[in-house]
């Protein structure tokens, strides 16, 4: 089985050394009096943090947060936010150094003591630079770079760090796991080229955000341009970043170039739809045909387009659900629009009235209901179309305009309240269909259909119409 790893015996047995020196040092009194001392250190520093930050620093953001928004204020929540970022490497620090100085007293080793203050250093450094970004980005922004970015590549760096305390990792990563390239893949290499591959293709997308962050407010072009332009920079980064992983796990040029080819016949038949996508993502960037924000209607869905992607376009619908449609959806299908040029809408909202009312004060009720409401526009104004007459109604509309199509709905809605006050206010009452019922005597009908059978087949003489009688029932007739 070792064999089949490509890990021989000498491999393992750099493994089995190591293993055991690790082993060998651990059970050290002086330095498990060492590691008892740090993790009581590490605990007691951040319950210390806890606390003091739940009864004296939310009490201060919380008052710095109720005043006014001042510069000044702005400034003291960055320093909070600093500060409280740095309260807890400040107290191992200190927790630290107390316990070297009591070793030194009594003659102990303390070395290890003494990598973990300057460990805690760089802790702080590292907190101090998160609570700036955070105070100059904001949360919701810093969250991301913070938890997918910043935070593991400071944890792998400080792990490489305590491991090569302990072991020698140059040894760790020439161990052979694999020999079925040209060369042989060791653990180093295999690290390398998946770690290295995560924070490549991470790191483009934070400096995408953070490029776009600096750009786009001072540009002239388009945003949907800048973006697009970013999009396939990107791409073209994390190519680059593919390309190098593979040379790191020791592909040679004729072997990517052979698996190249392949690929390339296996896209082309059974993957058109994806470079459908994918093109159809560029186009749209591109010709600004579709942007971020804007309100569209698709498959009788109505929704904003959040974020334009090389694959999917993602849609937020009016009910908060997240869509995701291709990107050859919006090329090869119809698609309505309510913010290409113009967010200005209009809506027609139909009434009926009884038509013993005057038309011109229905149109009086109409338009007071439509200027009363906060969403309808001013410019186009209001106005009322008389359709027409109905048996017993007045038919018209209210057509009204407004700027924001996702409450299309809800202004229906309140308008058809506010018209309904309107004209109760006016005395003018809906219209209300009449219906004409006629009673029909069964005792005539039977009559008149025994005289209609008597001259079809009797006299032989056809009838043309049965006429039944109507009218007021009698009592015998029992209806």
């Amino acid at each position: 089985m070792s064999d089949s790893l490509g890990i021989d015996g000498l491999d393992i047995q750099v493994l089995i050394n190591l293993m055991g020196a690790i082993q060998q040092y651990s059970q050290r009194i002086a330095v498990q009096r060492q590691l008892i001392v740090i993790l009581g250190a590490i605990i007691s520093s951040w319950l210390l943090y806890a606390l003091l930050w739940r009864l004296i620093g939310k009490r201060i953001q919380g008052w710095l947060n109720a005043r006014n928004k001042s510069r000044l204020q702005r400034h003291l929540q960055y320093d909070v936010l600093i500060v409280q970022h740095a309260i807890f490497p400040l107290f191992g620090i200190i927790a630290l150094d107390t316990a070297q100085q009591m070793f030194l007293i009594r003659g102990w080793h303390a070395g290890l003591l003494a990598k973990s203050i300057v460990l805690f250093w760089v802790i702080l450094v590292y907190r101090l630079f998160i609570g700036v970004l955070y105070a100059q980005l904001g949360r919701a922004v810093m969250r991301r770079y913070h938890y997918r970015f910043l935070a593991p590549l400071f944890t792998i760096l400080i792990c490489g760090w305590l491991l090569d305390n302990l072991v020698p990792l140059n040894r760790l990563a020439n161990i052979e796991i694999w020999e079925g390239f040209t060369d042989p893949i060791t653990l180093g290499s295999l690290l390398i080229a998946t770690l290295g591959f995560y924070f490549w293709y991470d790191g483009s997308g934070v400096a995408q955000d953070v490029i776009h962050s600096l750009v786009a407010p001072y540009t002239r072009s388009y945003t949907g341009t800048v973006d697009a332009s970013l999009t396939i920079g990107r791409y073209i980064i994390v190519s680059i970043g593919i390309l190098i992983v593979l040379t790191v796990l020791g592909f040679d040029s004729t072997m990517l170039a052979f698996a190249t080819g392949g690929l390339s016949v296996g896209i082309g038949f059974g993957s058109k739809e994806i470079i459908g996508n994918l093109i159809g993502g560029i186009l749209l960037q591109f010709d600004q045909s579709l942007r971020p924000g804007d309100i569209v209607s698709i498959e009788g869905q109505m929704g904003v387009v959040k974020n334009i992607g090389i694959r999917a376009t993602n849609v937020n619908t009016l009910n908060n659900v997240e869509v995701l449609i291709p990107n050859q959806t919006f090329l090869t299908s119809s698609v309505t629009t309510y913010t290409k040029t113009d967010r200005v809408v209009r809506i027609l909202i139909p009434m009926e009235t009884a038509n013993k009312h005057s038309p011109n004060l229905v149109r009086e009720a109409l338009l007071a209901a439509a200027h009363n409401h906060p969403l309808v526009s001013d410019v186009p104004e209001p106005i009322v179309f008389f359709t027409g007459h109905g048996d017993t109604s007045h038919k018209f509309q209210l057509a009204v305009w407004f700027d924001d199509p996702t409450h299309a709905m809800a202004l229906t809605s309140d308008l058809y309240f506010m018209i309904h006050d309107e004209m109760e206010k006016r005395d003018l009452e809906p219209s209300t269909p009449q219906r004409d019922i006629q009673f029909l005597n069964s005792l005539a009908m039977k009559t008149a259909t025994t005289e209609t059978t008597g001259l079809l087949y009797g006299n032989g003489k056809s009838v043309s119409n049965a006429m039944v009688p109507t009218g007021r029932v009698p009592q015998s007739a029992g209806v």
